[in-house]
């Protein structure tokens, strides 16, 4: 009779776990601090040492209004085409409390991946589906590797944000028929915009949200609040297009130089690269770099499999799953909008980060039709999607330990896509602060040998750097002069006009003074550069 009785209440137990959402919400927590805790101590890398450490803007709360008139990189010239003032916002916060401990910087980033994975969970709670479903759904999204660049990445805080605040749009619109309601989701869309550009195509997923078979309620209701942020879509877009075209120096990328054919070429390879990063996350890296150069190529010919597969189950489906497929499609579609690099290429063919919000609209679609399965198939539904989560987190645990070191994150990386220019100049910078400058100078010529015309101006200037400390001052002025001419690197700026200085060609270093003043105003190391040199005039 005890036994009888311990297994109906073991029963009952198991039963809570499994409906219960608070159970749930806790272990979605747990799971974030598992797979993420161990990358809180990893040190600035990459853009960090720019974005952070050498950003004065983020030094004091006062400058909070000058995010809003710089770059991300704290330069004013260059506000236009890295325009990001939440993400400095937030740099500023995490300064005055952590000072440049970057513990506290990774902090916060998994906060904001905890306060996303929230709404997302409150968002799949409301298509009355199993809550063990809406669990593995929410917690696969979390764990995967595809995140990794928006949360141990300190300077993927952009995506972090803009992840957070359009899914909290989305459930403000979701949650109820109210004014109220419908306001937080306009503000939250008009945040989402001011975190990255990549969430501008929030209000098209709405309506797809809307034409869904999810049986959400008041979906009539929502026409006025995406009219609004419609229009909040094309004035951004009118602005960004405005701020490209205005750009003094093109990006520096293989597909930013690449022909319109040649761009249009490499859409296969993009489909077929996130499509496997999303199914089978292998050999990650930070940048993917390829480039078609015909149209009828490898990746041409599996999406054509692919495509043909699909019409295949279209045929063959259901009226509900059809609309399921279509839409899930038109989804990553469209939320890869920004990323297609076809009319606006940008510093990557590929970025893993970038598949963020597409992913959101395939675990919505997939979830829907494993929520129409009968019992039994949806019980092995459940069993197939627990597994592949276990394996997501080993691969997200395994990839932040990458980012542990500096050295370990640019060589891996590197190996993998060696036209990546930044990666090799990230190794040179690693091995010049260690006082290997040989390693750092085949590091510095190889990123600009890999560069698009060779004209690659961090790395030109760092090599400069490396002949003027073998006291080779006439190589280290040209390759100075060399990367002001190919991208107007302020370093190169600052190196070549204490150069003058120290050869007493203070004319010289006046002039240069003045056109690095009007690229970069707000740079307070050539405003002291010129404070110096002007007294050295006046002796």
């Amino acid at each position: 009779m005890s036994v009888t009785m311990d297994n109906n209440n073991m029963s009952k137990i198991l039963r809570y776990i499994m409906h219960s959402r608070w159970c749930h919400l806790l272990t979605l927590f747990l799971i974030v601090f598992v797979v993420y805790g161990p990358s809180i101590h990893a040190p600035f890398v990459w853009d960090d040492e720019e974005m952070v450490v050498a950003n004065p803007i983020i030094r004091s709360l006062d400058n909070i209004s000058v995010a809003f008139k710089s770059s991300a990189f704290g330069d004013a010239s260059a506000s236009k085409s890295f325009y990001r003032p939440l993400q400095i916002m937030s740099y500023s916060l995490d300064y005055a409390l952590w000072s440049l401990n970057p513990f506290g910087y990774r902090l916060t980033n998994i906060l904001i991946h905890c306060f996303t994975m929230l709404g997302l969970f409150m968002i799949m709670s409301r298509f009355k589906w199993h809550p063990l479903l809406v669990f593995l759904m929410t917690a696969i999204w979390c764990v995967h590797p595809i995140g990794i660049e928006a949360v141990t990445y300190i300077s993927g805080r952009g995506d972090a944000l803009f992840m957070c605040f359009g899914v909290w749009s989305i459930y403000c619109l979701i949650a109820g028929n109210h004014f109220g309601y419908w306001v937080m989701a306009i503000l939250l869309y008009g945040l989402t915009l001011l975190s990255k550009e990549n969430g501008i195509s929030l209000p098209l997923l709405m309506i797809l949200l809307a034409l869904s078979p999810f049986k959400i309620d008041h979906v009539r209701s929502w026409r006025w609040p995406i009219s609004v942020m419609g229009l909040m879509m094309g004035a951004m877009t009118g602005i960004r297009l405005m701020g490209v075209t205005q750009q003094t120096t093109v990006t520096l990328s293989w597909i930013a130089q690449a022909e319109l054919i040649e761009r249009l070429a490499t859409v296969p390879y993009m489909v077929i690269t996130y499509l496997r990063l999303f199914v089978f996350p292998t050999q990650l890296h930070m940048e993917y770099h390829y480039v078609a150069t015909h149209l009828w190529n490898t990746y041409s010919f599996w999406l054509c499999g692919i495509v043909i597969g699909l019409v295949w189950i279209y045929k063959h489906a259901n009226k509900s799953t059809r609309s399921l497929l279509v839409l899930g499609i038109l989804w990553s579609i469209i939320a890869l909008g920004p990323v297609w690099n076809v009319a606006l290429p940008l510093a990557s063919t590929v970025r893993e980060h970038w598949f963020l919000l597409p992913m959101i609209g395939l675990l919505f679609f997939g979830g829907e039709w494993i929520h129409r399965l009968s019992d039994k198939n949806k019980r092995m539904a459940m069993i197939i999607l627990f597994i592949w989560g276990m394996g997501l987190a080993a691969v997200t645990l395994d990839r932040n330990k990458d980012w542990m070191s500096p050295l370990k994150l640019y060589s891996n990386d590197v190996k993998l896509e060696p036209r990546s220019v930044l990666l090799h100049n990230n190794l040179g910078v690693y091995y010049f602060r260690k006082g290997q400058y040989v390693l750092a100078k085949k590091n510095f010529e190889n990123a600009i040998l890999q560069s698009p015309n060779k004209r690659y101006g961090v790395a030109l200037n760092n090599l400069g750097v490396i002949y003027e400390i073998e006291n080779n001052m006439v190589l280290a002025q040209r390759f100075y002069i060399d990367s002001i001419e190919a991208n107007y690197y302020y370093k190169a700026y600052i190196n070549l006009i204490r150069l003058y200085v120290k050869n007493k060609d203070h004319n010289q270093a006046i002039k240069l003074i003045k056109n690095a003043r009007e690229r970069y105003p707000s740079n307070r190391d050539l405003l002291l550069l010129e404070q110096y040199v002007i007294k050295q005039l006046q002796k």
